[in-house]
């Protein structure tokens, strides 16, 4: 027994090893890049929290066309209130706000780990490993909201699934879900799930915890009313339904996750050797006719991801436990909220149900070959590298060409534009420009980033282009994902990557000539 016990503490420590391995190896991958895409929102509504704590929907941001309140836009703040603590004592460092999201990147690699060992305990550094080397996890550590959910919502499926006669366990279950829902909206279809969950298992006595995350959300609409009158939640935009968007999301699922889900290993192996050759003749098509690698990979992705979520659900639905039921039924439940409510797919949307595709395939593949395991692997480290390279380069862009405008004392210098690019040049003394408040007057200078989301222009202003930047093309890495940021929203003629050497944007320099009264 002494022996015994010997053994599962080393193994235990491996365990607490290999896990301090992976999350050292995503956070450093991640940890330097410059602020991206909705980074800048989420740093300014964090300014304004720390001068009006008591007021974090009600100052203005300068986001998606013009000047609002950030009770029109979509998150709640908790989160926001972490990156306020993080900004007050270091700044808004890059360095340090990415260390405060790489530690729910950790609480997420921890959460998956002890899912797989409550699950089945074969295979599982495999599984962790896939999981923490997936591309959309390591990206989308920016500082935003969704490496937080995700880890909130793991910690939340970890003690659900281990609440069996332990009260403690769902209590705590619903108050991950209940700081998931104060994180990201998106939680809401969990909430359904667990739920629903404990209906169809006529756990009738186990609803009365469900009361947590209500009453939770219903002090947050209390907050709002006596904030601004309205209830935040209730205001969020909604998009009409879109059937464009079904194929849209297993294409991005396709572009991000590579497992075969296969029984037989000779099918696995099959399967890796038409990945490996279909990544390989999209780059090939790139490199003599360009207009039909979208296509292609766009083909590719689709059927990859229509494979493995349809495998899921036949699989989980033929096999009725306790278990399968409740991957199924949160798994359909995020995709669905994804598919007819989100505005647009993006790689962090589809990022919440890769682990349950993950946990279902653990509990229930057979034993993996070597050649299998490495083909997996390395199919995810090698896209995984290429993508966080180029999408670092693509975020690089906007915080160097921001420190090359000289500032004409005799004339203003604005810009459109949003996502890093906002916060850099604004840094660098650049005014960012609003139709509805600024004036431009004759030889002020105005910089239009080209692919990228900005703010109109007024009508009454006549512009010259004096100038175009056009960065070399992007030689050193193969893949590109510039296409108006198509890692963060991703269309059908939009792939999540391509093959492309193209500049990653081009600025244009324009002074006003004219201002028409």
């Amino acid at each position: 027994m002494k022996r015994l016990n010997t053994i599962n503490h080393i193994k235990n420590n491996h365990r607490k090893y290999f896990i301090l391995l992976l999350w050292a190896v995503v956070t450093s991958l991640n940890i330097f890049k410059p602020f991206h895409i909705d980074d800048t929102f989420h740093i300014e509504v964090a300014q304004h929290i720390i001068e009006h704590p008591f007021h974090p929907m009600s100052g203005e941001i300068n986001w998606g066309g013009s000047t609002n309140p950030i009770n029109d836009y979509n998150q709640p703040p908790l989160f926001f209130y972490l990156i306020a603590i993080v900004t007050y004592l270091f700044g808004p460092n890059e360095i340090a706000l990415h260390f405060l999201v790489s530690v729910f990147s950790f609480l997420a690699i921890y959460y998956f780990d002890r899912i797989l060992h409550f699950v089945k305990r074969k295979n599982t550094y495999f599984y962790l490993t896939l999981f923490a080397l997936c591309p959309a996890f390591i990206i989308n550590q920016n500082v935003m909201t969704d490496i937080p959910l995700l880890s909130l919502l793991l910690g939340s499926v970890y003690f659900f699934l281990s609440s069996s006669d332990n009260n403690r366990n769902l209590v705590l279950s619903f108050i991950f879900i209940s700081a998931a829902l104060l994180t990201k909206y998106s939680a809401l279809p969990f909430l359904a799930a667990i739920i629903f969950t404990l209906l169809i298992r006529k756990d009738y006595q186990n609803l009365k915890f469900s009361l947590i995350p209500f009453g939770i959300l219903a002090i947050w609409s209390g907050w709002n009313l006596i904030e601004y009158d309205h209830i935040h939640l209730l205001g969020r935009p909604r998009s009409g339904i879109n059937l464009i968007r079904i194929p849209e999301f297993f294409c991005c699922l396709g572009a991000i996750l590579f497992i075969a889900p296969f029984q037989k290993q000779i099918h696995k192996t099959s399967y890796y050797l038409v990945v490996i050759s279909s990544i390989l003749i999209g780059w090939l098509i790139s490199q003599y006719d360009n207009s039909h690698t979208t296509v292609f990979l766009q083909t590719f992705f689709f059927l990859n991801g229509l494979i493995l979520l349809t495998y899921f659900i036949v699989k989980g639905i033929s096999k009725t436990n306790e278990i399968n039921q409740f991957l199924v039924i949160t798994t359909c439940s995020i995709s669905g909220f994804i598919i007819f409510y989100a505005p647009f797919i993006a790689t962090r949307h589809v990022l919440l149900i890769i682990p349950f595709i993950l946990i279902f395939i653990h509990s229930h593949d057979s034993e993996l070959s070597k050649l299998n395991r490495i083909l997996t692997i390395g199919i995810a480290l090698i896209i995984s590298i290429t993508l966080t390279h180029a999408d670092y380069m693509y975020a690089h862009f906007y915080k160097q060409q921001a420190t090359v405008f000289s500032k004409d004392e005799k004339a203003a210098t604005y810009t459109i534009g949003h996502w890093g690019w906002q916060w850099y040049a604004r840094q660098n003394g650049i005014k960012i420009y609003d139709k509805q408040k600024d004036t431009l007057q004759i030889n002020d200078i105005l910089i239009v980033p080209k692919d990228i989301a900005k703010q109109g222009i007024s009508e009454n202003i006549e512009l010259n282009l004096i100038q175009t930047i056009v960065p070399k093309n992007n030689t050193s890495n193969p893949i590109s994902v510039s296409n108006h940021a198509s890692l963060y929203n991703s269309f059908i003629d939009r792939p999540v990557w391509t093959f492309s050497s193209q500049p990653l944007d081009t600025l244009c320099v324009y002074k006003v000539t004219k201002v028409i009264d």
